[in-house]
């Protein structure tokens, strides 16, 4: 009964039986004071440590096996009636309960479950199957450890027919089909995983050459499967399977490599994916032996364009900064022009704003990766060969970085900012980061515990004072430009707030004002940005014109920022595009002279574009500025064009004569 109790307290899916059992073991133990360690027992599954079931598998289970009259019952349940458990989970935590208690008694588990396990690897059933092959690969993986510290080899810790009918496991299942049948893929997973462990352990199938390729076709399968699962769990075993059992086979090395790389071109985006995944996971001999073939296939992927390829993509720069790791600096590893063409990929992927129709900003991922990517490349380096680290890229890197860490993509934003941190105070210290020492006095190491990275309101204000320094405010004018153009409020809010005050201070200072100015003026033939951001952007200079921000700006700079902006977009066939365009100008007609003039002009032109929805928003937004500026003095004047812009059918397409009046009632005339 105690047993019985213990098993349910400790091993039950749900957390109300396990409660339930352990309160009737109390009672038992209040009342009877019989069962063997009842105290003990009570103190440590309570109702508290209970509630979670990885607490209950993985932490409690040893505590209470330390009796030995619970700990081969506790085993031979796990083995019995949990391995082959219909949950998942379930049956991942009783392998991982497994590898702990068999140092318990490895004794009774090399005679008693192992044999129980083997039978199950052939049942009919499915969960049965699965089960036993993670619970025989981590009972394994211990009683292998155990054995190693006795000066056992595997025969030994194992025994003979265990090793043997593991040795035949692969082909019988390729024989039986076990692989192709409903279950399969997750057979291959649990196969994969299987490898794994066994490759850990030295298992004796050095020479076995029949074997190691049934093990790499299973993993092989895996990765030809569009499944993250599968592909992870590939991978896994990929790294230790290929160091313990290939160093010596240099034909199988060859024709490894250059099936992956082959893969690389698949038609399939998962397929390609996978494969590209799984050459960051090579050991060093391969990435050194191949490194610039490796390199250069993965380079051609991570520098692919269109939305259908960013999976790859992401996992090809990923990939790139593992392989130049794992190879190494020295002599015979990477070399400096591949460790500049890495980070020139990554200088790319970081400004990858790649949009899908069906999954928004698919670019997202692929900055994601590159700042990874970054990360773990010229960390390594600054502690291995800092003098091989490039000044250009690392610069604009991490510019980019302050830049991301002000844009509305709260994932992207967070990791742009730990990131940057982390970079700012690493131990070596990074070479060629702009102006450490101020960056370092404005963000602290620690800023995580202090503010929310998920609240802008929390973070801009940090990034606010980085602004002053020359080297990151560009950077950081973009990322604040589009979250104030975006559509997220709290990166509008806070966003907004930044720039005014920032545009504020500006104008105490004649010389930073002209380089602001400059900038935003250039920033309209930057091409790279205003391909993705070019309504944002404008709808950021409207919303801050309207605030009054450039209230007192040099009339050079209001009469050339409307200039381009017209050269730049008014041809586009985008009506987010040119609604933006059409209240930016309405919003400048705040600024006198001819700057307002030819900012009319334009409006009228816009008056009688061919898109109806062009001309009647663009009606609206006039109609409202001038209610708020001072553009006609003439009341008459006034309320007869205000009566215009509202009561024409702008959606009609007899509008020559209305817009003809009020250019009129402006003095404005039409030189088209």
């Amino acid at each position: 009964v105690a047993c019985a109790l213990v098993r349910i307290t400790l091993f039950d899916r749900e957390v109300m039986c396990r409660r339930a059992a352990a309160a009737a073991f109390q009672e038992c133990v209040g009342r009877l004071g019989t069962f063997p360690h009842g105290i003990e027992i009570i103190t440590v599954a309570n109702y508290y440590s209970l509630a979670l079931v990885q607490n209950c598998y993985l932490s409690l289970s040893l505590q209470v096996a330390k009796f030995i009259e619970y700990t081969q019952p506790l085993i031979l349940h796990l083995v019995e009636k949990r391995s082959g458990y219909w949950d998942p989970h379930i049956r991942t935590l009783c392998s991982q309960a497994l590898f702990k208690l068999t140092v318990g008694d490895p004794g009774f588990v090399r005679e008693t479950c192992v044999p129980k396990l083997l039978a199950a690897l052939h049942s009919r059933n499915l969960n049965s199957r699965l089960g036993a092959l993670l619970s025989l690969g981590e009972i394994v993986h211990s009683l292998c450890e155990l054995g190693k510290k006795r000066g056992e080899n595997v025969y030994d810790a194992l025994g003979i027919d265990t090793v043997e009918a593991m040795k035949e496991l692969a082909s019988k299942y390729i024989e039986d089909k076990v692989f192709q049948v409903p279950g399969g893929d997750s057979m291959k997973e649990a196969f994969c995983l299987f490898i794994y462990k066994l490759s850990s352990v030295n298992f004796p199938v050095h020479q076995s050459r029949p074997i190691l390729e049934k093990w790499l076709f299973v993993i092989t399968r895996c990765l030809l499967r569009d499944e993250a699962s599968l592909r992870n769990s590939a991978c896994m075993a990929l790294s230790p399977f290929i160091e313990e059992y290939c160093k010596e086979e240099i034909e199988f090395c060859d024709k490894l490599v250059t099936n992956f790389l082959e893969e690389l071109n698949s038609g399939t985006e998962g397929v390609c994916c996978n494969f590209a995944h799984a050459l960051g996971f090579l050991p060093r001999f391969v990435c050194r032996k191949y490194c610039e073939e490796i390199l250069a296939g993965l380079m051609v992927k991570a520098t692919r364009k269109g939305s259908e390829y960013i999976d790859s993509k992401t996992e090809a720069v990923l990939s790139l900064a593992r392989v130049c790791v794992t190879a190494g600096v020295e002599e015979g590893g990477v070399t400096l022009s591949q460790i500049e063409a890495v980070l020139d990929i990554l200088t790319q992927g970081i400004d990858d704003y790649t949009h899908c129709p069906k999954r928004g900003d698919a670019g997202a991922n692929v900055r994601r990766a590159c700042m990874m990517a970054f990360k773990e490349l010229i960390c390594y380096l600054a502690s291995v060969a800092p003098s091989s680290i490039p000044e250009a890229p690392v610069k604009t890197l991490v510019c980019a970085l302050a830049q991301q860490s002000v844009e509305p993509v709260d994932n992207v934003c967070r990791l742009a900012i730990t990131t940057f941190i982390e970079l700012l105070y690493n131990v070596p210290e990074i070479p060629y980061i702009p102006q450490l020492d101020e960056a370092r006095k404005i963000l602290p190491a620690d800023l995580a515990s202090i503010i929310n990275l998920r609240q802008a309101k929390e973070t801009f204000p940090y990034w606010s004072r980085m602004l002053m320094l020359d080297s990151y405010r560009q950077s950081l004018l973009k990322g604040f430009l589009v979250s104030v153009g975006g559509m997220s409020e709290q990166f509008f809010v806070s966003g907004k707030e930044i720039l005014l005050s920032f545009l504020g201070t500006v104008r105490q200072d004649r010389t930073l004002e002209e380089s602001v100015y400059g900038f935003l003026v250039g920033l309209l033939s930057d091409k790279a940005f205003m391909n993705r951001a070019q309504a944002k952007y404008l709808r950021a200079m409207d919303h801050l014109a309207v605030s009054g921000a450039f209230t007192g700006a040099p009339p050079e700079f209001a009469e050339a920022f409307q200039r381009e902006a017209w050269i730049k977009t008014c041809r586009l066939k985008s009506f987010l595009t040119l609604e933006a365009l059409s209240s930016f100008l309405a919003t400048w007609l705040q600024f006198e002279g001819e700057a307002r003039k030819k900012v009319l002009t334009k409006l009228f032109k816009f008056l009688q574009h061919p898109w109806s929805k062009v001309r009647k928003a663009t009606a609206l937004r006039l109609c409202e500025s001038l209610m708020l500026y001072s553009v006609l003095e003439d009341e008459e004047k006034l309320e007869e064009a205000c009566r215009l812009l509202t009561e024409v059918d702008w959606n009609g397409s007899e509008v020559d004569t209305s817009v003809e009046r009020l250019r009129a009632l402006f003095g404005i005339e039409n030189k088209s």
